[in-house]
């Protein structure tokens, strides 16, 4: 039920809202609450309203405490600017040793791999890769990590494998560890990949 406020006259001659069932005007501490309960005999001065509203007089009365606008001064500024820019330089410091960690990979597998790697590796983007014992032909693709190993039958896909060390490495490391493991300790590697048949 809506409460209808109604202007009255305290004994002090200060003009005072209270809901039209309210007898009596007080300078109580908990202003909203005397605002919006019904059947309240009190309320405050209209003089007084604000400065009660946000000046917490009573501590178990949380109606009273309201946010205070947050002041920025100049110094808070610099020093979010100083961070910004402490952030930016760690960023490029961190993408400047990523990229030559990556060329340094690059290089180390390109020492690796057999002329006619190199070349299928940079016009078809994957090399060919003989198994060390089985003697099947497995396909490196160069351009990812995961799922890159297929294996081949001529030029029919048989299985592909999952396997690889973590994300943080080179991808050329990947591929490295990829070609020496098929060549060097190939039962090994396909024990630990995850096999997903592409042919019966």
């Amino acid at each position: 039920m809506a409460i209808i406020y109604t202007s009255t006259t305290a004994t002090s001659g200060s003009t005072s809202w209270c809901p039209s069932n309210s007898t009596t005007t007080t300078g109580g501490y908990d202003t909203w609450n005397t605002w919006i309960e019904e059947g309240t005999t009190s309320c405050p001065s209209t003089n007084s309203t604000w400065t009660t509203w946000v000046t917490t007089t009573d501590s178990t009365t949380a109606a009273n405490t309201v946010m205070r606008p947050v002041v920025f001064r100049a110094t808070d500024y610099e020093e979010n600017q100083r961070r910004l820019e402490e952030n930016r330089r760690r960023a490029a410091e961190a993408e400047e040793a990523r990229a030559a960690a990556e060329a340094k990979a690059q290089a180390l597998l390109r020492e690796h791999l057999t002329d006619k790697q190199r070349k299928a590796l940079d016009k078809h983007g994957w090399f060919l890769v003989e198994g060390g014992k089985s003697k099947k032909t497995y396909q490196i693709s160069g351009r990812t990590y995961a799922g890159n190993i297929i294996e081949l039958d001529g030029r029919r896909q048989i299985a592909k494998y999952c396997v690889h060390a973590s994300g943080a490495v080179p991808l050329a490391d990947h591929l490295l560890a990829q070609l020496l493991h098929l060549k060097y300790d190939e039962e090994h590697l396909l024990a630990k990949a995850n096999r997903t048949i592409l042919a019966a």
